[in-house]
């Protein structure tokens, strides 16, 4: 098996496109639950469905352009979905991203002429999530493989990536219903509940995956001497992941739109914390005995940066296009009124 060059040092744009495709993937999920969400409100289902999808699609249009701006080729995934390895698992991730991709294209065009029935949502939500997850599942099988880099080198990997989407999709929910302003109760009290599911999901695994590293990697320095300790302890699991854990199952009553905005956020957040302690910090523990050489700093913060900045500002603004052709902006529900109380109680 063909398997990318362990010797290349992946920067801060591999963060960027791992962490943007799992929250696409996670949006996938969202879309998959909403699809089969029973309620007497039509119309409120599907405007959260097409917010989902509309979120999802604009997430995922950035990934095939941040991994070109990462091999220093804009069109590598064209050139390697057709002259592309058959030995090489980054063939096979490539198909499974433009299949994604075109169902995701077909969605939105779907939504712009008014044409989906309630079968075809579900139909398309089912491929959108399978291929969703299994990209996912693919990045981590990925680096499960890399053998010269131990801290990846771990058959929990794949599901760590796996279990990471169901979270991070539901938090990107709650700030895109905030941005199309858009609130129902029921459909926010589901999301809610998979939200916990997912942040409980990944609690369990990564503290597995925790031990699992601490049990292997004998006379490696530890996060606290390779500076990680505040991105890792501090973001990825404190502000990513217990806070917001915690507030969502304490905190019943007093869950207004702003704070789970703000819970969304800060999960976002942590999710990005995680593939770039898993990315960088991973490459860190494995390669050095302290920290990395000045001239590999540079790449990892100096073009690699504004690549990921690139590939963050081409999401948002491929969301805006996407939210301004949609039709998905004109729907109104009967439960708009209630924007400004209290969803959940």
């Amino acid at each position: 098996m063909s398997l990318p060059n362990e010797t290349i040092l992946w920067g801060v744009e591999v963060v960027t496109y791992e962490s943007l495709a799992t929250l696409a993937a996670g949006l996938a999920v969202v879309s998959l639950i909403l699809s089969y969400f029973k309620n007497n409100d039509l119309q409120a289902v599907n405007k959260s469905w097409g917010i989902a999808w509309i979120f999802m699609t604009g997430i995922l249009f950035a990934v095939p352009v941040i991994l070109g701006l990462h091999l220093e080729q804009p069109f590598r995934s064209i050139t390697i979905f057709f002259r592309g390895n058959p030995t090489s698992p980054m063939l096979y991730g490539v198909i499974i991203l433009m299949a994604w991709l075109a169902i995701s294209l077909y969605g939105i065009v779907a939504i712009k002429k008014d044409s989906l029935t309630k079968q075809k949502r579900k139909t398309l939500s089912i491929i959108a999530a399978s291929l969703g997850l299994l990209f996912v599942l693919y990045l981590g099988f990925l680096l499960s493989l890399m053998k010269g880099i131990s801290a990846w080198y771990s058959s929990i990997k794949p599901i760590q990536y796996l279990v990471s989407t169901l979270g991070a999709g539901s938090a990107v929910f709650l700030i895109a219903i905030s941005v199309f302003r858009f609130f129902e109760e029921s459909i926010i009290k589901i999301v809610r509940l998979w939200m916990i599911i997912g942040l409980g999901a990944s609690l369990l695994i990564k503290s597995i995956a925790g031990l699992s590293a601490s049990y292997y990697a004998e006379n490696v320095p530890g996060i606290g001497e390779l500076g990680l300790s505040f991105s890792y302890y501090g973001i990825e699991w404190l502000i990513g992941l217990i806070l917001p854990l915690a507030v969502l199952i304490l905190v019943r009553s007093n869950l207004n739109n702003k704070l789970l905005s703000l819970i969304g956020l800060i999960t976002v957040i942590g999710a990005f914390a995680e593939k770039y302690n898993i990315i960088i910090g991973g490459q860190l523990i494995s390669r050095t005995s302290n920290v990395l050489s000045l001239d590999a700093q540079q790449h990892v913060w100096g073009t690699s940066a504004i690549h990921a900045l690139g590939g963050i500002a081409l999401a948002v603004f491929f969301l805006i296009v996407l939210s301004m052709i949609s039709p998905v902006n004109s729907v109104t529900t009967s439960s708009n009124h209630s924007s400004n109380k209290k969803v959940l109680g």
